[in-house]
């Protein structure tokens, strides 16, 4: 498949002395590369955080993990840093797209799980296979949703009214009376006009949630191809939503 727009990936990335974080970071890359949609991308931008700091082996290990898979060699990291959260990414998101307004496809997404306990990893594994089947995966049925007129598209869409699920009751991103709802878990794709237009009206806080609250805060035109967790009331940190759930859905 080939779109006219270009298309922009953010990938913030948590790394630590944990294999475990390691194995998810190497596992989406590689997702990445079986859809192809690594080599339909004009970027892949690579925001890590490592408590460890910049020169250790970990690093390197991500190094020649992305040297591996740097067919096109657009694939950059941008940053690596001791500590913070998704808005370090968030912020060369941003500035990238105040540098044009050229409209692109952005799809944002991070190593969904590598911070959480033990006891949290394999709901939270499930979570992460959940958003990339639609995002990463078939990525092109979003490429096609955009291309229709929406400006963001995802899964596992949380509306303000709160028809379905309890468990956001309190969440802060639906206290914003001029807001919109959000995709629980972080991953989707953004077109960078709403971006912008985000920017002009609003400020991105900077808390751990920022990237989350971003599609959030103005009104826009949304579709989310999968919200039957929510409406079920699912805890996904607690709860394995198995992939027999979605895996032969159809969905339009």
């Amino acid at each position: 498949m080939e779109t006219n727009i270009k298309i922009d990936i953010y990938f913030h990335v948590f790394l630590t002395e944990n294999y475990h974080t390691f194995s998810i970071v190497n596992e989406q890359i590689f997702l990445l590369h079986i859809s192809e949609l690594l080599y339909q991308c004009d970027s892949l931008n690579i925001v890590v955080v490592c408590p460890q700091g910049e020169n250790n082996q970990y690093i390197e290990n991500l190094k020649k993990l992305i040297t591996k898979f740097n067919l096109n060699f657009n694939v950059i990291i941008r940053g690596i840093f001791s500590s913070g959260n998704e808005c370090l990414t968030g912020n060369f998101l941003i500035d990238d797209c105040k540098k044009t307004e050229e409209e692109r496809y952005i799809l944002y997404f991070h190593t969904k799980g590598s911070s959480r306990e033990s006891d949290m990893q394999i709901p939270t594994k499930y979570w992460r296979h959940f958003m990339e089947y639609y995002c990463i995966k078939n990525w092109k049925n979003c490429i096609i949703k955009l291309d229709s007129g929406y400006e963001s598209v995802g899964s596992l869409w949380i509306d303000r009214d709160l028809k379905f699920n309890h468990l956001y009751s309190d969440h802060p991103h639906l206290k914003n009376k001029d807001g919109d709802g959000f995709y629980a878990g972080t991953f989707y794709w953004i077109k960078n006009s709403l971006i912008r237009k985000i920017i002009n009206q609003k400020e991105l806080g900077l808390d751990r949630y920022c990237m989350e609250e971003l599609p959030a805060l103005v009104k826009h035109k949304h579709f989310s191809f999968d919200d039957f967790p929510i409406e079920l009331g699912v805890d996904l940190y607690r709860e394995i939503y198995h992939p027999k759930n979605y895996i032969k859905k159809k969905y339009e």
